[in-house]
């Protein structure tokens, strides 16, 4: 991911809080499509770290 990129610190937050990880050790695949599991996986994440869920 570009570090000048208009959502680099956003993407850096959510990646420390564990709301999102990368597609491999090595890669988070920023500019690839998304899938609904990938979204239901966000979504639970943020929900449990609200204790929302």
């Amino acid at each position: 991911m570009d570090a000048s990129a208009w959502y680099h610190s956003t993407v850096a937050a959510s990646i420390e809080a564990g709301v999102i990880s990368g597609r491999g050790a090595h890669e988070l695949a920023s500019k690839a499509n998304i899938t609904r599991a990938e979204v239901a996986a966000i979504v639970q994440r943020i929900l449990k770290a609200s204790d929302l869920i």
